[in-house]
């Protein structure tokens, strides 16, 4: 059986109609197959129709049904899953991707999900040479390759980055985003059994080298002057997702790790208090802040530094509308460099979006989508 370049699971759903977007784009532009699935035939008709892409194929698939996932995985080459929250509904599908060929790119933003994927499928995914690469939306590329960027870019040792996130309010103003909500619900609910800690121990077994000159240490709710803003620790999957890259670096490539450390940025505590109620910002651009610290000269371990870091760098990343835009933008450019950069790629496995693509041409694909990373002299 022929396989679809790519699968788009959970089509019918807000995320997916603005990855369907993208996917025709590229279809366009360039020889690629795909299809889309879920469970209702008839809304997956509609939104073809909507669209005028009844070419589309369509393949029925339920996450409660583990044969028509099955079915669904072996036609494809890699899954987009927009399906969540990928707690209740995302583990099937992997399970179903990694033993039946295909590769497997999903946007969540859920670290108890995203790390024991990693610990329970890793190895069969290497034996049979398939991807499997979560957080692949905007939870949580623009920080793990801004990060990337940022050490890439860094002549000499970076020690410590410090991100933050700031959403620049659009004309609608807040919504209450129901998905997020459920999501942040079931996390909180399962946050003293998911067993986070024990998985970290499986997946990542070996501490990391770390130097004597930590990052700083922040307050809950502070302002800072760099960026003209208040700032809280931001809690989302960042941090998880950049740690287990340092990881894969330090482990594949002997490249040292960064302490990295996440906020978000608010322009007052009504903005605070508006975020914590899950009120997500709409039609907001977005811009990604990283400040890296480190040392101009560059040496094989952290023991040789004895003095303070002694050079500073910042990169940022902007982009459009983080909910769903820039979503689905880093969602394609992820599927899009598994299928064409394969050559680039890590051996078959389970990664972070900077293990995975880190020597691919993401970084080129995201910026056609609008999602651009630079490094910046003035902040303003």
């Amino acid at each position: 059986m022929s396989r679809y370049d790519i699968v788009l699971y959970g089509a019918s759903g807000f995320t997916g109609a603005y990855v369907l977007k993208l996917l025709a784009e590229e279809q366009k532009e360039q020889k690629m197959s795909f299809a889309i699935a879920g469970r209702s035939e008839t809304r997956l008709k509609k939104l073809l129709e909507r669209r005028n892409l009844q070419n589309v194929p369509i393949i029925i698939a339920n996450s409660y049904d583990e044969s028509t996932l099955v079915e669904m995985a072996k036609q494809a080459k890699v899954i987009i899953s927009v399906v969540g929250p990928y707690r209740l509904y995302g583990e099937a599908v992997v399970k179903a991707a990694v033993e039946n060929g295909a590769s497997y790119i999903d946007i969540s933003g859920e670290p108890a999900f995203l790390e024991s994927m990693q610990m329970k499928y890793d190895d069969i995914a290497q034996k049979n040479g398939v991807y499997v690469v979560g957080a692949c939306g905007w939870d949580s590329i623009p920080c793990d390759l801004g990060v990337n960027f940022l050490k890439n870019k860094f002549d000499g040792q970076l020690n410590h980055v410090e991100t933050f996130v700031q959403l620049n309010t659009g004309p609608a103003g807040y919504s209450f985003n129901a998905g997020t909500y459920r999501t942040l619900v079931l996390a909180m609910a399962n946050v003293l059994t998911d067993g986070l800690g024990k998985i970290r121990r499986s997946i990542m077994p070996e501490r990391l080298p770390r130097s004597s000159f930590r990052a700083p240490k922040r307050g809950t709710f502070w302002f800072n002057d760099r960026i003209d803003g208040w700032c809280l620790p931001f809690y989302g999957s960042d941090k998880s997702v950049v740690s287990r890259s340092q990881y894969f670096d330090y482990k594949l490539h002997n490249v040292l790790p960064v302490q990295v450390e996440t906020f978000i940025r608010v322009k007052s505590i009504i903005s605070a208090f508006l975020l914590s109620l899950w009120l997500v910002v709409e039609q907001a651009s977005f811009i990604y802040w990283f400040f890296g610290t480190g040392w101009t000269e560059k040496h094989s371990s952290f023991d040789e530094y004895k003095v303070k870091p002694d050079k500073q760098m910042t990169a940022r990343c902007t982009g459009p509308d983080a909910g769903y835009i820039a979503t689905s933008a880093c969602a394609v450019a992820a599927a899009l460099s598994l299928l064409i950069d394969a050559d680039k790629l890590p051996k078959g496995g389970v990664y972070t979006s900077a293990a995975a693509f880190k020597n691919t041409g993401i970084y080129g694909r995201l910026e056609k989508y609008g999602v651009r990373f630079e490094i910046v002299d003035q902040l303003h």
